[in-house]
């Protein structure tokens, strides 16, 4: 039987990264270097990493994910609840990773 880990990437209002199970304490070193000031070290646990909206390019985090074994299984687009804009959009892109 399969077991799977889950991850889901929202972008407002701010760019974060949420994961269903510890990443472990290697995982905001890691993304540090790859990604730079545009991910906030002091505000990403094992459990949540934290961007920077204006310098992370979302589908390049995408494809890290893809690198590490995350499949992209859904995108979800809506209104953003309680946003200064009516219109303002809030994307949720889903992933999950196989388990051993």
């Amino acid at each position: 039987m399969s077991r799977w880990q889950y991850a889901w990437l929202k972008d407002e209002p701010t760019v974060a990264l949420f994961f269903s199970h510890s990443q472990g304490p290697g995982s905001v070193p890691e993304f540090s270097s790859i990604f730079g000031p545009a991910l906030f070290p002091q505000q990403s646990t094992e459990w949540v990493l934290s961007f920077d909206k204006a310098r992370v390019n979302v589908p390049y985090l995408s494809g890290v994910l893809g690198d590490r074994g995350w499949e992209l299984v859904a995108v979800d687009s809506r209104l953003q609840p309680g946003a200064i804009t009516p219109s303002q959009l809030q994307t949720t892109w889903y992933f999950k990773k196989q388990t051993e």
